[in-house]
């Protein structure tokens, strides 16, 4: 482990202890989370090249809780190992260690956190390996019992050990409300402002001579970065005591310019070239939801789901890898079923256990042929926690 990273972990396992050293404590409490997923995946890259692929995803958490008269604190560390049936060189772990606060007052209550997450993978995909460091503040505002109003700031820095140039940090903020009626229908809805900025990697425009004797080339120098705003609304309605519906709209927008991945014959590296980021495209989305509960913790879910993504700033490519003269656009379409049960077993071991299992099939159309691909996707899933 490098140095750094033991001196983020150092500091927060510092600040849990001393925590817990806080005069006035009312009550403290230990918790722990066993969790074990099963999935089945037809195309684990999400791409043309289907591979499948069975994974083994393991994960541990532990948390230690202090409760004060209006304030509650927390500390945890959790570790995610992830194996592959086929592919074992793509096994990877992660260690995540955070500290948490609760503040309540009233009408409002305020969150803050710091967390950090090290992620690491085999000697072959180590480009993957990062280091995350992360910070939120949120307050929420609850007027009346029906009605909830939130406002929240995010940061987070990410930094790739071994592929500099993907370092970035990006903030979020947000503002949020719910609201519930007596015809049993609620409204909740988001805002965020959201910025990334990839720290390492500039774009040098030509843009003409400069003057004097020396007819010497001006550039420009622009960060690789982009604004967006996001939003959605979320409707729900009960039909029956047990059975509810919802649909959920949204989408995202650039403020000014996009991410550019490609810009004058030189092309920047950005995370979308490793996952899905959503700081690289423009979209719109709509869900539907139909929830039944068949009793106390026993719940299905089936939904679809559709979006469109406009890539503005990456260019499609041909199979061979030509440039298509046209930005990426992406159309995909999701349907899923989901069953969770939850049991509390009279056990003289204060334990729960929850059992989950859902079924996926994706349909992502591309005018880019590698990302032209459909998927089917299993996941069995067990979480056994203390009470």
């Amino acid at each position: 482990m490098r140095i750094y990273n033991a001196k983020i972990l150092v500091y927060l396992l510092t600040s849990m202890l001393f925590a817990a050293a806080i005069p006035g404590e009312s009550s403290a409490q230990t918790g722990i989370s066993f969790s074990w997923y099963l999935i089945r995946d037809d195309n684990a890259f999400k791409s043309r090249n289907e591979y499948q692929e069975l994974i083994n995803t393991t994960s541990l958490m532990l948390s230690r809780s202090y409760s004060f008269n209006d304030f509650a604190l927390q500390g945890f560390y959790g570790i995610d190992v992830s194996a592959f049936s086929e592919y074992s060189d793509q096994k990877n772990h992660a260690h995540q260690l955070g500290l948490f606060g609760r503040k309540m007052s009233g009408s409002f209550i305020t969150d803050i956190g710091l967390y950090t997450q090290l992620r690491r993978n085999e000697a072959q995909y180590i480009f993957y390996n990062t280091d995350n460091y992360s910070f939120f503040l949120k307050t929420e505002f609850q007027p009346e019992l029906n009605q909830v109003y939130s406002l929240g700031i995010t940061y987070l820095k990410t930094n790739f050990n071994e592929f500099t140039d993907l370092n970035n940090t990006s903030y979020k903020f947000y503002g949020s409300f719910q609201r519930f009626f007596q015809s049993r229908m609620s409204i909740s809805g988001e805002i965020t402002l959201g910025v990334k900025d990839y720290i390492n990697q500039s774009i040098f425009s030509y843009f003409g001579f400069s003057r004097g004797m020396m007819q010497l080339p001006r550039y420009v120098e622009e960060p690789v970065n982009a604004i967006q705003i996001s939003g959605d609304l979320n409707f729900g309605k009960s039909i029956t005591d047990k059975t509810g519906i919802n649909m959920k709209i949204g989408g995202s927008k650039y403020v000014g310019d996009p991410i550019e991945s490609y810009s004058e014959g030189v092309y920047y590296y950005t995370e979308n070239d490793l996952y899905d980021d959503p700081f690289s495209y423009e979209n719109k989305y709509i869900s539907l939801n139909l929830t039944r509960q068949f009793t106390v913790g026993f719940q299905s879910k089936i939904g679809v789901f559709y979006a469109g993504k406009n890539y503005k700033g990456t260019p499609a490519l041909t199979e061979t890898g030509d440039l298509l003269n046209d930005i990426r656009k992406d159309s995909r379409s999701e349907f899923s079923f989901q069953l969770s049960k939850k049991y509390e077993p009279d056990w003289n071991f204060p334990i729960n256990l929850n059992t989950y299992f859902k079924f996926l099939i994706r349909d992502n159309g591309s005018n880019d042929p590698y990302f032209d691909f459909q998927d089917h996707l299993g996941i069995f899933g067990i979480t056994i926690s203390k009470k």
